[in-house]
């Protein structure tokens, strides 16, 4: 009888912990978009450029969603790869794509691009909503900063819970939608040229320009004064 119970309550039972949610879920981070990058630049800047590791202003860099299906019970989704390198990987491969030159080593790039990761963040309901913003920054050689920019970024899902695919789709739709702005600032192409352009209106210039001083004034000859006469008389020549 004893036996009879145990067997029943394993049969129960083993299938109820295989399907019960765990508090967290771990991936894989994949670049893997359903979107491709739309945006083609309108003209690619010669110079090089390099790109620095990329930096993770988040309290929490491994913690990139939730899972919300369950009002009872959230899932927290962590990543087991560093969100900060995967970005890095996927802005340069994009940039090669559109025929930007993208050096491995700053010493040979004349322009260096950095970035700090702001927001990574998804939530899935019913749907898988992704959000990533980035701040990028383009610096000449001395780090001089160029140009400054917040990039946000949007990308969205739908598929089985808690899927490791899903959510790298979703993701990396978020980020195709990032670079499309990204490709379409033409204001950031121009700071990765050799020369920078000009300012916007109301900014500031790269180059501060120094004033004309005006000519200074061309100094007349003056004229040596007659010399005084002399108060002897002079004698009179003449007939007597």
């Amino acid at each position: 009888m004893k036996k009879t119970l145990f067997v029943f309550l394993v049969w129960v039972l083993i299938p109820f912990t295989a399907y019960a949610k765990s508090d967290s879920l771990k991936i894989d981070l994949e670049f893997k978009p359903r979107e491709s990058v739309k945006v083609h630049p309108k003209n690619v800047p010669p110079g090089k450029i390099f790109f620095e590791p990329v930096q993770d202003a988040r309290p929490n860099s491994r913690a990139i969603g939730e899972n919300l299906e369950d009002k009872g019970q959230k899932v927290s989704i962590l990543a087991s790869n560093e969100p900060g390198s995967f970005v890095r990987s996927v802005l340069i491969r994009e940039f090669r794509n559109k025929k930007f030159s993208v050096e491995d080593n700053a010493g040979t790039a004349s322009k260096i691009v950095s970035g700090t990761l702001v927001k990574f963040w998804t939530v899935e309901t019913s749907n898988y909503d992704s959000q990533t913003q980035i701040k990028i920054e383009v610096k000449d050689r001395n780090g001089r900063v160029h140009y400054s920019r917040t990039y946000p970024g949007v990308g969205k899902n739908r598929g089985r819970s808690l899927s490791d695919t899903n959510y790298n789709e979703s993701i990396s739709n978020s980020l195709t939608s990032l670079i499309d702005k990204i490709f379409s600032d033409q204001e950031f192409l121009s700071s990765l040229s050799e020369t920078p352009a000009l300012p916007a209106a109301g900014g500031k210039p790269d180059v501060i320009a120094v004033e004309s001083q005006p000519a200074p004034a061309k100094k007349s000859k003056k004229r040596s004064p007659a010399p005084p006469a002399s108060s002897k008389t002079q004698p009179v020549f003449g007939p007597k």
